[in-house]
């Protein structure tokens, strides 16, 4: 199952290897919108999961891509991308607590456009935004199907990259990661 996965060709050399990391709990005004995110990395119904991270450190911020494979029971990967489109359809705006005291934070979801890869596929943008930091920070997604599989692609960049450039970015990684499924099935 591992050689679904994008490896340091596909990423690029100067991303280091780190485990996938799901989105952290958080107190918020709507649970369902939260989890959205957090239960893509979650087994779930799923047979099989396999998972895989990358940090680049290249400027003032870092950057993080996370690559997560299922193989589910029959129906199961139609369902997760019409779960997934349900929920990003739903959750538009909604508020969460930080970590510390004073840090509260809006946020958002929206539907992105998504590359033509697989049975069918689904974009999105989680948006994150606190009065205590003048940038948005961003994670951009990419949910795609073919058969019982599914990979999602989540790419968070600098939030000083434009969204187009972002976007581009993560639509070479879902293409890198489609080769992968279509070469290992």
């Amino acid at each position: 199952m591992r050689e679904l996965l994008l490896t340091s060709e596909d990423i690029g050399p100067a991303w280091q290897s780190d485990s996938a990391e799901a989105p952290g709990e958080q107190r918020t005004s709507n649970q369902a919108c939260s989890n959205a995110e957090r239960d893509l990395y979650n087994k779930g119904s799923a047979e099989v999961v396999v998972t895989a991270g990358w940090v680049f450190y290249g400027g003032e911020q870092a950057e993080r891509v996370d690559h997560i494979v299922k193989v589910h029971p029959a129906r199961g990967a139609a369902r997760e991308i019409a779960r997934v489109r349900e929920s990003v359809d739903r959750c538009r705006t909604w508020q969460a607590g930080g970590v510390a005291p004073g840090y509260a934070f809006t946020m958002s979801m929206e539907f992105a456009t998504a590359p033509q890869v697989g049975d069918e596929a689904v974009a999105w943008r989680y948006n994150a935004k606190t009065s205590l930091a003048p940038d948005v920070a961003t994670t951009y997604s990419v949910l795609l199907r073919v058969g019982e599989v599914t990979s999602l692609v989540r790419y968070t960049p600098s939030t000083r990259m434009p969204s187009s450039a972002a976007e581009k970015h993560l639509h070479g990684l879902v293409v890198a990661a489609m080769a992968r499924a279509e070469k290992a099935m």
